[in-house]
């Protein structure tokens, strides 16, 4: 796994035209607080992919590019791949310095959420981001409804509110909340 990054100058002055990142360690410490973590990654540069898988030697990158170090709080370490974070916190330390990556070898993210074996994360909900029962964080199913049967606007399937009256204001007997006909069915 790892990123590409662009156009790269090596010190001795040999321009890369890809250079092939990948994550060598994670170091993991636990700050003062006990809650969060404190991450030190290092990373390793080549040609290309094929380049470190044949074992050939990397290219020397300067210290300030090779690594980077992130704080985590501790419900990102069971919601997330610390993998996802770290790839993604080498790729913002490149950008930084002006330099275009790609994510040609990496799938992971930040986004890449933990599931458990039936496929629901410690919140509770699937990669789709609905609950076992069908539900979303905002209590919505697929559909549009909440669990009583209304949608976000308050209107159940058939066009009518809790209280029984349609987004003109009227009954299914075509009377407003005074009892009055609608001015459509006069």
């Amino acid at each position: 796994m790892g990123f590409v990054v662009y156009q790269y100058t090596t010190e001795e002055g040999f321009l890369v035209p890809e250079l092939y990142i990948t994550i060598e360690s994670i170091r993991m410490v636990r700050t003062f607080q006990g809650e969060d973590y404190s991450c030190f990654v290092t990373s390793s540069a080549w040609k290309s992919k094929e380049d470190r898988d044949s074992g050939v030697k990397a290219i020397v990158i300067p210290k300030w590019l090779s690594s980077t170090e992130i704080l985590l709080g501790s419900n990102d370490c069971f919601d997330q791949t610390i993998l996802g974070i770290a790839y993604d916190a080498l790729k913002v330390r490149w950008q930084q310095q002006g330099f275009t990556t790609q994510d040609k070898y990496t799938t992971l993210n930040p986004k890449t959420f933990i599931y458990d074996s039936s496929g629901f994360t410690r919140h509770g909900y699937n990669a789709e981001g609905y609950s076992r029962d069908g539900y979303d964080k905002d209590g919505y199913n697929k559909q549009g409804y909440d669990r009583e049967g209304y949608n976000k606007q308050g209107f159940d399937n058939t066009g009518y509110n809790r209280e029984g009256y349609d987004v003109n204001g009227c009954n299914k007997e075509h009377l407003d909340k005074d009892g009055n006909p609608c001015p459509s069915t006069q």
